[in-house]
C-alpha cells in the first residue's frame, strides 16, 4: 500500500527515529496508549487533540501487532482513546486517515461505527503517495459501547495491569 521506495529504504530506522523524537518532545496535545505484555508490545494509539477543532481529535496512528490482531486489542485502544475524548474534550469526535486499500481497517472502522467522508492522496516520508479515506466518528459514545466477542463487558478499558498501559505524553 505504501511506496516501494518507502518500504525498500530503512524503514524500521526512520521510524524509530520519527518515534523516538515524539516521545522525548511530544506536542502538548498528544496522548499515545501502549498495550504490552512481559513479552513485549501488543499495540497503540497516539491521538492529538488540538488537530482539527471542527472533527475533533485525530487519531494518527492505531496499530495492533499481527499476531494480535482479531483479539479485541484494536477495539480497546479505540476505546481508550474515545473515553479520554469523552471526558478531556466532551462533545468531541473522533477522526483518521485509513490507507484505501486497506480493507480490513476499513472494516474494523465501518464496525465501530466510523464514516468514511472524504478522499485524498497522502505523501509517504519517501515521497510516495496512496489514496486514503478520512473516517470520522462525530460522537465517540457509540464507540464505548462497542463489544468485541473476547471482551468481558462494554466499553471496558483494561487497567494497566490488564495489558493497557497508558502512557499520557504533553499537558
Amino acid at each position: 500500500m505504501m511506496s516501494d521506495a518507502y518500504l525498500d529504504g530503512d524503514v524500521v530506522s526512520e521510524r524509530l527515529s520519527a518515534w523516538r523524537q515524539r516521545m522525548t518532545a511530544p506536542r502538548g496535545d498528544q496522548r499515545v496508549w501502549i498495550a504490552s505484555t512481559a513479552a513485549g508490545l501488543l499495540g497503540f494509539i497516539c491521538v492529538f487533540a488540538d488537530e482539527d477543532p471542527r472533527r475533533g481529535v485525530y487519531v494518527e496512528n492505531l496499530h495492533v501487532r499481527h499476531d494480535a490482531q482479531g483479539s479485541g486489542l484494536g477495539t480497546t485502544l479505540l476505546q481508550t482513546a474515545a473515553a479520554w475524548t469523552n471526558a478531556e474534550q466532551p462533545r468531541q469526535g473522533l477522526w483518521l486517515w485509513v490507507m484505501e486499500a486497506n480493507h480490513s481497517a476499513r472494516r474494523f472502522y465501518q464496525r465501530l461505527g466510523g464514516v468514511e467522508t472524504d478522499r485524498t492522496m497522502l505523501r509517504d516520508p519517501a515521497g510516495g503517495s496512496a489514496p486514503n479515506l478520512r473516517c470520522c466518528w462525530s460522537d465517540v459514545r457509540p464507540i464505548l459501547d462497542k463489544v468485541h466477542p473476547r471482551e468481558p463487558r462494554p466499553g471496558h478499558c483494561p487497567q494497566p495491569s490488564e495489558g493497557v498501559e497508558g502512557h499520557v505524553r504533553g499537558n
